[in-house]
């Protein structure tokens, strides 16, 4: 809400504009109280008391993009303080929460570190911080940096923000975490980053000793070819890009100016290892649970460094200046302007993408084409099953109706006509003649033998009127294949009720059963509880096969109501 809120997607518009203010806890200080205006909002501190109250005005376009007027007044001004609470702590690297009781417990700990060396983090939770002029300025600066870049990398960065100001407020209780959360940020940053190619002498010695055993005797042109591949594929890891991202943010002051304050600050030489070494044990960290070694904060104090295993490697504290150091590099570096493409609305708090009830639109989808079969065919199936089972209503479809009327005779494969004509005969076998279109008797009669075809449009129309397939058992499985392939992927082509997937296997089942393969009856009860977990009827007739009982099953009830019911009569499916 930072960027937003400072009226640069709409700056010629007429805007809402409502003040947001909210008091929140922090070890800094100004002599005497006082206030500190910034580009996006106003800090000002209190002289009795260890807070500051942040104001920022939330701005809102009043129009909307299609120049309708917007809903959209204000925010509830959460979202909009806690971004500056955030880049102020993290400017100052001081405490500002909206939690007193936290806050007074993090700034108390630097007065109980008997049973420790010293503070986990150098300045961070020192009781009282004085906020000096140049501080100050400069974190007015850096919310004017944050403001004027590219929506992107402005999202990218107040993300590495946050989580730094969350693993400084963690250090003092979950170390472990503190830790992960630290690297987490940087990483956050490093995608895209573009990895050197190393020196063979300098990569990974054990991998090195096992390559180069594998490629001994092999002539000295193909060893360097394997070599060259081994490099290529590391310059792909997530580390190795972790580690560049860093190391190409790094700046001159950060081993001046900067390291003159530091306790022990690490070496420029010393740095590619030690970020190996951190990327590792965040991995072991959060994949293993291990706890982070007490070296690198119990032992270490407020240094940036210690020695593990022989090597120097960046401690809570060197980590958290590092952080620090490196995310104002990379704002210092962002490109700036304004995205003129960015719907910027989307990224408003309190908003939620849902998907909407088929009858809630399917009425006005009139333009469809010849690919959107299945979507049209997916949904309609949505629909007719929610307002027969009593958790919805049927809606008009006449301008779908009339498409796929104007459609069909244009399509030549009946594979694209079968989910269109599929959807067409479902509508009129389910619906009265009121709501018939005019001449469907002779759209159906022309089109309809598409569906003696073995697909799965089809069968659901048929488990859905209550027909039996016309296809041979192996036809049936063929498509069932088909179906489990589909829904295995990312991505299915035809989202159907879960019910409707479990009856095909429930259908099939019973084709079994009749004949006698009471094993492939018992996996395909298997797979249809897989497909609707937790229906106790389903169950139940699952449990009566595996005891070797002949269950007679009949689907009438299930897909409308979620019961899987027993016919007393006749051992087939209804």
């Amino acid at each position: 809400m930072l960027q937003i809120s400072s009226g640069k997607f709409f700056e010629d518009a007429e805007v809402w504009e409502t003040e947001q203010r909210q008091r929140f806890f922090t070890n800094l200080v100004l002599t005497d109280g006082g206030a500190v205006d910034l580009p996006v909002g106003r800090l000002e501190f209190s002289a009795l008391e260890r807070a500051v109250e942040i104001s920022a005005v939330d701005r809102l376009p009043k129009q909307s993009a299609d120049g309708s007027e917007s809903f959209h007044v204000a925010t509830d001004g959460v979202a909009l303080l806690s971004d500056i609470a955030d880049v102020v702590a993290f400017t100052t690297d001081a405490v500002v929460l909206d939690s007193v009781v936290l806050g007074e417990r993090l700034t108390r700990s630097r007065e109980s570190t008997s049973r420790r060396r010293g503070p986990r983090l150098r300045r961070t939770f020192e009781a009282e911080r004085a906020l000096s002029d140049d501080c100050a300025a400069d974190v007015a600066a850096f919310v004017g940096q944050l403001v004027a870049l590219r929506r992107g990398p402005f999202v990218r960065a107040m993300r590495a923000i946050r989580r730094v100001v969350d693993a400084a407020v963690l250090a003092e209780s979950d170390a472990t975490l503190s830790y992960s959360l630290f690297v987490a940020a940087l990483e956050s940053l490093s995608s895209g980053t573009e990895v050197p190619v190393p020196e063979w002498e300098s990569y990974d010695k054990r991998k090195r000793e096992a390559v180069d055993a594998a490629v001994a005797g092999l002539p000295e042109d193909r060893v360097e070819r394997v070599r060259a591949a081994v490099l290529q594929i590391d310059q792909l890891s997530l580390r190795r890009k972790f580690q560049a991202f860093v190391l190409g943010h790094v700046t001159s002051s950060y081993y001046r100016a900067e390291a003159s304050e530091a306790d022990n600050p690490i070496r420029a030489v010393d740095l590619p290892r030690a970020l190996d070494f951190a990327y590792q044990t965040r991995s072991v960290s959060l994949h293993e649970i291990r706890d982070l070694a007490p070296e690198l904060w119990n032992m270490s104090g407020a240094a940036d460094t210690t020695i593990m295993k022989d090597r120097w490697v960046l401690t809570l504290e060197g980590l958290n200046r590092l952080s620090r150091h490196v995310i104002r590099a990379f704002v210092d570096r962002a490109p700036t302007g304004v995205d003129i493409d960015h719907d910027w609305q989307g990224d408003l708090p309190g908003i939620m993408q849902v998907k909407m009830s088929p009858e809630l639109w399917l009425h006005g989808y009139g333009s469809f084409g010849a690919a959107d079969g299945p979507f049209l065919f997916g949904h309609t199936v949505q629909m007719f099953v929610a307002a027969l089972s009593g958790d919805g209503k049927v809606t008009d479809m006449s301008a779908p109706l009339e498409r796929i009327e104007e459609l069909l005779p244009q399509l030549a494969k009946a594979e694209q006509r079968v989910p269109f004509i599929a959807t067409y005969v479902l509508w009129h076998r389910l619906t009265g003649p009121a709501l018939h279109r005019p001449g469907s008797a002779g759209l159906i009669d022309k089109f309809e033998t598409d569906l003696n075809r073995p697909s799965v449009p089809a069968l659901t129309l048929g488990v859905l009127l209550g027909k039996q397939p016309p296809w041979t058992t192996e036809e049936l499985v063929a498509v069932l294949d088909a179906r489990d392939i589909d829904l295995r992927r990312a991505r299915v082509s035809l989202e159907l009720p879960r019910r409707i997937d479990a009856a095909f296997r429930v259908l099939l089942a019973a084709r079994h059963i009749n004949s006698g393969e009471r094993e492939l009856a018992t996996s395909l009860m298997d797979d249809a509880v897989l497909l609707d977990p937790g229906n106790h009827s389903l169950i139940e007739v699952e449990v009566q096969i595996l005891k070797g009982k002949v269950v007679p099953i009949n689907l009438s009830g299930y897909i409308y109501e979620g019961k899987l019911t027993v016919d007393d009569e006749r051992n087939e499916v209804d």
